[in-house]
């Protein structure tokens, strides 16, 4: 009976050993993954960030354009439609000024658009006779260079999963605010066939 539990107690201990084993193997793997993710992200914070800035910088250029835009327009469903963008572009900002926070960084503004491009835009603005039309053209163009640059920094795969889900979801009310502002155009143009 004595040698049963030596037996008994020999298998337990060496049982004991292999799950210690096992569990300091899996505790050193798991910190060896963790260090290679961390020097992931430490070697791809200057992107992060840089992309970030670069979407924070975009809807700021569309908040500016799209508050100037409806203050110009006559036409209570364009000032609508143009307020809405500049709402949703600062609601991308918040979220896009969380994710700097969280990487310890705050937003680097960068004005890329010159005097001439300004220029250019106004004298574009002047010689325009439909002025509802025009609006509408540069809001899509604006829209789609946005949306662009948006799917670019996703397919990125730089940023953490919880990041990637704040940026689709933006995407996502671009494209449906961008659908919004299709069919006006194309209302437009139904309107212009008629008369």
């Amino acid at each position: 009976m004595l040698i049963l539990n030596t037996k008994k107690a020999l298998w337990g201990i060496s049982y004991t050993k292999q799950f210690r084993s096992f569990f300091k193997r899996l505790a050193s793997a798991l910190s060896a993954f963790n260090d290679l993710k961390s020097n992931r992200m430490e070697t791809n914070l200057p992107k992060t960030i840089a992309a970030i800035n670069t979407l924070m910088a975009l809807n700021n250029k569309r908040f500016n354009y799209y508050t100037e835009v409806a203050g110009k327009s006559k036409q209570l469903d364009l000032k609508l439609l143009f307020m809405k963008f500049a709402i949703h572009s600062q609601s991308c900002n918040s979220y896009l000024n969380r994710w700097l926070t969280a990487y310890g960084t705050t937003f680097m503004s960068v004005n890329k658009e010159g005097r001439l491009g300004k220029f250019w835009y106004q004298l574009k603005s002047a010689c325009t006779p439909d002025v509802r039309n025009f609006f509408l053209n540069e809001s899509d163009y604006l829209e789609q260079e946005v949306i662009k640059k948006y799917h670019a920094i996703l397919v990125s795969g730089f940023f953490p999963s919880e990041a990637i889900v704040d940026f689709r979801k933006q995407v996502d009310e671009m494209e449906v605010l961008y659908e919004n502002l299709k069919e006006l155009r194309l209302h437009q143009g139904d309107q212009l066939q008629v008369a």
